[in-house]
């Protein structure tokens, strides 16, 4: 049995399965897409089924020129539009699962920041309430101090500079007073 020159030429002398790439099967599966064309063509014109010397000469044919080169354009034209393909299927895919992970991802951030809003917002309000509180209690204290500062403002100029003397003047008006 002689080995066809195609195979030795488009997977080497010693291919290994380590060593064949996916262009070369496909490759080598057109060129038998090819032969298979050949013999059935063979057939419908001879009336019979083509010998082995023929079969090899078709092989050694397929070797001259630049036919293997087209199978393996071919082969990379077929890989390409199978992975486009499958790239254009798997595309809707792809986005809806990175946009549910997306929403995953974020649903743990939301109650996380929303928590961080509310605090932000509990904190200005007690900053505020205290400010407010604060501007209360100094205005009140500042009432306070006024009305104290009236009382004695008019003390002073009822009784003159001597506390001592008008306490004294009041304690001998009340007590004539109370003497009939």
């Amino acid at each position: 049995m002689q080995v066809s020159p195609v195979f030795e030429k488009i997977f080497g002398a010693n291919p290994s399965l380590r060593n064949v790439e996916i262009e070369q099967l496909i490759s080598y599966s057109l060129y038998k897409i090819a032969k298979r064309k050949f013999c059935s063509d063979f057939k419908e014109r001879e009336k019979r089924d083509p010998s082995e010397k023929e079969k090899l000469d078709f092989a050694h044919s397929m070797c001259e020129g630049d036919m293997l080169d087209r199978f393996t354009a071919q082969a990379e034209d077929f890989l390409i539009g199978y992975a486009t393909s499958w790239i254009d299927s798997e595309t809707p895919h792809i986005i809806n699962d990175s946009v549910a992970k997306r929403v995953e991802e974020i649903k743990h951030i939301i109650p996380v920041e929303l928590e961080k809003q509310k605090n932000a917002f509990i904190a200005e309000t007690t900053r505020t309430n205290n400010f407010t509180r604060q501007l209360l209690l100094g205005t009140l204290s500042s009432i306070l101090v006024t009305f104290l500062m009236i009382i004695l403002v008019t003390a002073i100029y009822i009784f003159g500079i001597d506390l001592i003397d008008g306490l004294e003047s009041i304690i001998n008006g009340i007590e004539s007073r109370s003497k009939p």
